[in-house]
């Protein structure tokens, strides 16, 4: 599964799946791949897609996909990130440069956990392929381990269920320091 958001950013990304996927085409380690790319509803014009290429313009969240698939290449924006994650896949992620760095701190963040890869511009078809080519699925307990949760809804719902109970601003700070 290919994703670069909703917006049309991700040209780069796109471009580079599909010259990836000609380069596994007749692969001995292509293992007939197939590759989905969810462009968004603003997604840009990729051109003549090979064969192994199919196109989605947009889906509603793309966890079900992340869960079903064996790969997942995107650029490193928090939703899409944390949803990869989520579903328990190494994501492989090319992150926007400018006008915000967040997406690039994000990615060699992840990365430096050993939770994600990250690729830059510079990166050819053949060395994609072989990260492709590698277990991207993360170890049960991988996220955990270095430190990152996947509740943040239910931890912050808590946060103000202890908030509204309380009445001095002194039991609120105390209280959430315990949660």
């Amino acid at each position: 599964v290919v994703t670069g958001g909703g917006g049309g950013d991700a040209a780069r990304l796109y471009h580079l799946i599909a010259d990836t996927a000609r380069h596994l085409e007749g692969s001995p380690t292509s293992h007939d791949r197939r590759f989905t790319v969810i462009t968004g509803p603003y997604g840009c014009r990729i051109g003549d897609l090979p064969r192994s290429v199919g196109l989605v313009r947009s889906v509603d969240g793309c966890s079900a996909q992340y869960a079903e698939a064996a790969a997942v290449v995107q650029m490193a924006g928090y939703n899409s990130a944390f949803e990869a994650l989520g579903a328990g896949v190494r994501p492989i992620l090319l992150p926007r440069r400018a006008p915000r760095r967040e997406q690039a701190i994000r990615a060699s963040r992840l990365a430096a956990l050993g939770v994600a890869d990250m690729i830059d511009d510079e990166t050819t078809p053949s060395e994609l392929a072989w990260l492709l080519n590698q277990n991207r699925l993360l170890e049960s307990g991988a996220l955990a381990r270095v430190g990152i949760r996947l509740d943040g809804a239910t931890t912050a719902a808590a946060v103000i269920a202890v908030r509204s109970r309380v009445s001095s601003k002194r039991e609120r700070v105390y209280a959430i320091a315990r949660w």
